[in-house]
Parts: C-alpha cells; structure tokens; sequence
C-alpha cells in the first residue's frame, strides 16, 4: 500500500504525518478540518492541562496537536485505525506528552475509555452522506448517551 507523509508546523514542532491515500477507508488520509480545528485550539490554547478525547482519530493529528498543547488525551478509531494512530504518536509525541490510543466503536460501551473528559473533540468524522444516513440511528439514539457520558465540561465538534 502506497504511503505519503504530510508535514506542518504546530506550535513550535514540525510534525510529520504518514497517510495512505490508496486505503479503502478515509480515516487513513489528514483531513484539512482536523489541521483548522487544531489551529483553532492552539489560537485559544484553553485545553492545556484537561483530559480530552478524540473520536474518529483517523492520523491522529487533532489528538497529537491537543497533547503538544498540555492536554492529557485519549485518541479513538476502529481497531483497524489503532496500529497507523500510534505510528503517528510515535513519530510526533515525545515521552512527555500525555497521549494514549485506544479503538472504540462509537455507540459501544465507554467506561474502558475512563470518562468524564473535559473536553470532546472530532473532525471530518461525517464524510460521506449515506454514512450519515446509515449511522442515522448510532449518532441520534447511541451517540449521544455516549457523548454525555464522556463529557465532564463542553464539546468541540467541527465537521
């Protein structure tokens, strides 16, 4: 499987981020939403010291950039994501970021991700139409439950 790298400067740190634009799954490329995202919390700088989750990982990139800014954060895809998301961390994190990667499901149970979090983030995580048509039910009947039991404060969402 062809890989190629994406590099951008974050806070001081020149990050490089491998993705495989050949993947069948969307969650193996850097979305430009996630790069937005993090530049808007790195403008705020307000998550330094919360605990933070992320959902729908896919790089890792918005998770990454919220440990470069203090926070203590926990990154989420599918098992199939998991290996390529620490790959990322690896690369980027040294071992004073606080940044974990664990697969989840949303709409699965959330208690192994040790909830309440401060602060929820997700980026591009509905790409596609009949993806929200068909995960109409998770996001409406399962998602929410899910969200209100992992947050302790607010929540961040940009699609």
């Amino acid at each position: 499987m062809k890989e190629t790298s994406v590099s951008l400067q974050f806070h001081g740190y020149k990050l490089t981020f491998s993705q495989r634009p050949d993947a069948e799954d969307v969650a193996f490329l850097v979305w430009e939403g996630a790069i937005v995202l993090a530049n808007y919390l790195e403008q705020y700088e307000f998550i330094s010291n919360k605990r933070c989750i992320e959902l729908g990982s896919g790089t890792g990139l918005l998770g990454i950039c919220a440990a470069l800014l203090g926070a203590d954060v926990v990154v989420t895809d599918l098992e199939k994501v998991v290996s390529f998301m620490e790959e990322n961390v690896a690369r980027n994190c040294s071992s004073d970021c606080k940044i974990r990667v664990t697969a989840h499901t949303w709409g699965t149970q959330v208690s192994e991700l040790n909830p309440p979090y401060d602060l929820i983030i997700a980026s591009d995580v509905v790409y596609a139409l009949h993806i929200a048509i068909d995960k109409c039910s998770c996001t409406t009947d399962t998602m929410k439950p899910s969200l209100h039991h992992l947050s302790n404060l607010s929540l961040v969402c940009q699609t």
